[in-house]
């Protein structure tokens, strides 16, 4: 749990740091951050509601209604541009790695770059 919501309170705290510095002299970029704020927000509610619905859950066999997808390869892209844009010096470099088709090997490279 502490990687769902941990991740995304920091970028939330660093938005909001922004948003504060730039209110009077920008506002649309102060708003910019506040409106990363709320996606992170939303983001860290969803993922949270997911795992809660999986360790809830006694069975996941037939008729399991599976939620909303945790992030993955997809989403690594994603996660360094919220990070740079909440004023971190990031950058990520593509060594030729292999993706493999499994989505849980995807989420845990995606939690292993989010804790990087």
């Amino acid at each position: 749990m502490h990687d769902l919501v941990a991740h995304s309170v920091t970028l939330m705290v660093l938005h909001a740091g922004v948003a504060a510095r730039l209110v009077d002299q920008d506002p649309a970029g102060a708003q910019a951050a506040l409106k990363q704020v709320d996606a992170l927000g939303e983001t860290a509610v969803v993922e949270l509601h997911h795992l809660l619905r999986l360790l809830g859950s006694p069975s996941r066999g037939p008729g399991h209604q599976a939620g909303p997808v945790l992030p993955g390869w997809e989403d690594i892209a994603a996660l360094v541009e919220r990070a740079r844009t909440a004023g971190l010096d990031v950058r990520l470099e593509d060594h030729g790695l292999v993706q493999l088709d499994d989505r849980e090997v995807g989420v845990v490279t995606y939690r292993v770059i989010q804790e990087a």
